[in-house]
C-alpha cells in the first residue's frame, strides 16, 4: 500500500499531474514508474480507472493496453482495486455493526438483494372524484365534438 495513501483519510487527488503526452507521431509516451505509481496511488483512494489514468496524465485506452503488454501492472492494479473494495467494504460493515442504520440497510439491499431490496408499490385509490355514468357521458359527448364515433 503507498504511502500517501492512509485508510480512513479522504483521497483528492487534484488536477491531472500533466496532460496526455505524445510523440510527433501522435503516440503515447511509454510507461513508467511514475506514473504507474500515480494511477495506484489514485486508484487505492477508490477512484475508476479512468479517474486514476487521467490523474496520472494519460488515457484510459493507455492504461489499458499497459496492462496487457506488462502483465505485472495488470496484476498491481488488481491487486489493488481488491485491496481497496475489501477496505471499503470493512469500513461499512464496521459502521454496520456499530448500529448505524444507512450503512445496514444499504448492506442488507445490496448483498442480499432478493430479500431486502426496496420494493415500491403504490396503491391508487381516487376518492371524490367523477363517476363512471359521468365519465362515460362526457367521453361520449367529446367524441361527439371531436366527430369521432361514441363508443359504448
Amino acid at each position: 500500500m503507498s504511502e500517501d495513501f492512509k485508510p480512513g483519510r479522504a483521497f483528492n487527488p487534484g488536477p491531472p499531474k500533466k496532460p496526455v503526452q505524445v510523440d510527433r507521431g501522435g503516440v503515447e509516451i511509454g510507461y513508467n514508474p511514475t506514473t504507474v505509481q500515480e494511477m495506484i496511488t489514485a486508484l487505492q483512494g477508490g477512484v475508476s480507472r479512468r479517474c486514476a489514468a487521467r490523474h496520472a496524465g494519460i488515457c484510459v485506452q493507455t492504461m489499458e493496453k499497459w496492462m496487457v503488454t506488462h502483465p505485472e501492472f495488470a496484476a498491481l492494479v488488481e491487486e489493488t482495486e481488491a485491496n481497496t473494495e475489501l477496505g471499503l467494504a470493512t469500513t461499512l460493515m464496521l459502521k454496520a455493526r456499530a448500529g448505524d442504520r444507512a450503512s445496514i440497510v444499504f448492506l442488507l439491499e445490496r448483498r442480499f438483494s432478493e430479500t431486502w431490496k426496496e420494493r415500491k408499490e403504490q396503491d391508487i385509490n381516487i376518492t371524490g372524484g367523477i363517476s363512471s355514468e359521468d365519465l362515460d357521458s362526457k367521453l361520449s359527448r367529446l367524441a361527439a365534438e371531436l366527430g369521432a364515433p361514441a363508443d359504448t
